[in-house]
């Protein structure tokens, strides 16, 4: 199964690296992938999905071959919904499309899902394992007041949501982790040695 190819930019210039795969009179599909991964991640579930969509993923800005953005503040769920839209309009033209996405890739399409910029253009929307933010606050905030075990179990289980939005302190902390290192705990969490290595 071969892809092709290209690049989109970004409204504030950033290039995102982007694969297609099947007949493009197909009904289109976007999926994108979490944190810390690349989309080699959706490999396997593309080989499928492929007899019945045209299939585009790409890299999130920062991950597998897109460029790095410097600023904390260009990783905005704004920014990211805005680069969905970029990777849609330059690939589909105005096509609707159904849209999947996982974990990280989930959160953040839920911005894009909820903007009326993008009504009408996603036909169908599954998240996989991401909720939407406001959703998740509200939950916490339930929970808190009504069962203070179930909160901090959450809350143990989702530190790392606040923790990257810390300015200072997540991308020095992320500087620890090497790509083979990070490699090996999706490994032992996965229980997969078939896992690729994002090298951003």
């Amino acid at each position: 199964m071969q892809a092709q190819t290209q690049w989109v930019e970004t409204s504030d210039r950033q290039q995102l690296y982007v694969k297609t795969w099947g007949e493009k009179t197909a009904p289109a599909l976007i999926l994108l992938h979490g944190y810390p991964d690349n989309q080699v991640v959706w490999k396997r579930v593309i080989a499928v999905l492929v007899q019945d969509f045209y299939v585009v993923s790409y890299d999130v800005r920062g991950a597998g071959q897109s460029s790095i953005p410097k600023s904390i503040r260009a990783y905005s769920l704004a920014q990211l919904a805005a680069d969905l839209m970029a990777v849609a309009n330059a690939v589909l033209g105005q096509r609707a499309f159904h849209l999947a996405a996982h974990d990280w890739g989930s959160i953040q399409s839920w911005e894009a899902v909820t903007d009326p910029d993008l009504k009408g253009r996603i036909l169908s929307y599954s998240s996989i394992s991401g909720p939407c933010l406001d959703h998740a606050a509200f939950w916490m905030r339930k929970q808190f007041s009504e069962n203070k075990i179930k909160f901090f179990k959450q809350m143990r289980k989702s530190w790392y949501i606040a923790a990257f939005q810390l300015p200072a302190l997540a991308p020095t902390v992320w500087q620890f982790f090497q790509p083979e290192q990070w490699r090996q705990v999706v490994i032992r969490l996965e229980r997969d040695q078939d896992i690729a290595i994002n090298p951003n």
